[in-house]
Order: C-alpha cells, then structure tokens, then sequence
C-alpha cells in the first residue's frame, strides 16, 4: 500500500508546484476607480484593502489582471461597497490567482466592516464614533483610533486589532474571533463573548463583562469591572 501513497504525495506535490507556477505566470493590471463620496466601507470576498484618511476620495486597485476585471466597486447610500462580480463563471476558482490590493482614500471614515476571508488596515480614525465589524476570516488593523465611541463586533473567526483612545468601547464576539484593543485606553468597556473567542482591552472606568462559553476576556487598567459568566471562560480584570 505504501507505493500508492507514495505516488499520490509526489502528484499533489507537483500540482502545487504547477498551481505556484500558474500563479507567477499570470498577468497582472491595475485600475482606478472613480468613486463619489463616503464615509463607510464595506469589503466583500477576498480582497485586500488598504486605506489612508485625510485625502480626497480615491479607489486603485492592483493585482491580478482575470481579478481586476471581476473587481465591482461602487458607493452606495454613503458607503463604499467592493467585492468580486458575482454568477459570471460557474467553472470560475480564484485559485492561483495572485492577491488583489486596493488602496482607498477618504477623507474621514465612520466605519468599515468585511464579509469573506479579506483584510483590512486603516491608518488612522478620528472623529465621534468608528463602527468595525467582521462576518467571516477576516482581518481588521486600526493605526490609530481617537474617537468618542468605538464599536467592534466579529461573527466568525475574524480578527480586529486597534490603538488609541476612546471615551467608551463596546466590543463584541460570536465564534471563535479576536479582538486585540491591548493599545486602545477607554474610559468604559462593555464587552461580550458567545463561543470561544478572545478580547483584550484598557479600561480605566468601568468595564462590563459577559461570557457564555469558553472565551477569555482581558481588561487591563484600574477600571472596575462587572462580570456575567456561563461556562469555562475566563476574565482577568486589573493589572
């Protein structure tokens, strides 16, 4: 039996040299995008986007040029919407494809959510309230966050991490997420975990914090916390 495996390991190997080769060989574009204006970002699929506040409304995107022409990008009730077209192949894989990155400017942004397996990295917020929030395995970076409200939600395995200061910060986890907020100082925390996920957070006020499953909540800081626990999970508070 061991010269089958044998074979079937060497032939799965060279398709994934031939899959790696495919995707060095294939063409590359990019696009610009003209867009109106927005203060909302919504990213679906896998790309991956990089934004920069303080400028005029911009869109560029670069990578694979069979990606970029499937590329749909359009703002929408003040929002900017990007994702991939959808129902124009059956037969079409976004294997051996090389990434796609966009680079987005806006001039102040309120909040950004991802739906799919794509990442995110923003420079830096400011203003009274940023909204974030992940549906899926994505990933979500904020430099830089000096705002009044911060909210951050994940259903899935997605992760958020952020820094700064905020006046409060609600932060909340449906699965098996992250939220990393370790550089962000709030003044109050309100924060909730459903599954198996993890925050990590400052307060110095107050910070209220409920647990159903496993998860594991960290609130560093002199706040005073409340705790509501269901399950296995675990809350450190101080420190």
């Amino acid at each position: 039996m061991r010269a089958p495996l044998i074979i079937g390991a060497a032939m799965i190997a060279s398709a994934c040299h031939a899959g790696g080769n495919a995707e060095e060989t294939r063409p590359t574009a990019q696009r610009d995008f003209q867009v109106g204006a927005f203060d909302r970002i919504a990213l679906g699929g896998s790309p991956n986007v990089i934004v920069a506040v303080g400028g005029a409304p911009s869109v560029h995107a670069e990578g694979d040029a069979e990606l970029i022409q499937r590329l749909e990008v359009a703002v929408q009730d003040g929002q900017l919407r990007i994702g991939y077209r959808e129902g124009s192949s059956h037969w079409f894989s976004f294997r051996n494809h090389r990434p796609v990155t966009i680079h987005v400017t806006v001039p102040s942004l309120a909040g950004a959510q991802i739906g799919g397996s794509g990442d995110m990295r923003i420079d830096r917020v400011q203003g009274p309230s940023f909204s974030g929030q992940i549906g899926g395995s994505g990933d979500m970076e904020i430099g830089t966050l000096a705002v009044g409200q911060a909210n951050f939600s994940i259903a899935g395995s997605g992760g958020i991490r952020g820094a700064g200061r905020a006046e409060s910060a609600m932060a909340s986890i449906a699965g098996s997420g992250d939220i990393d907020l370790g550089a962000l100082e709030v003044g109050d925390a309100t924060l909730s975990i459903v599954g198996s996920g993890g925050i990590n957070i400052r307060a110095t006020r107050t910070a209220a914090v409920e647990i159903r499953g496993s998860g594991d909540v960290n609130v560093a800081g002199p706040a005073r916390c409340t705790i509501s626990k269901a399950g296995s999970g675990d809350v450190h508070c101080g420190g």
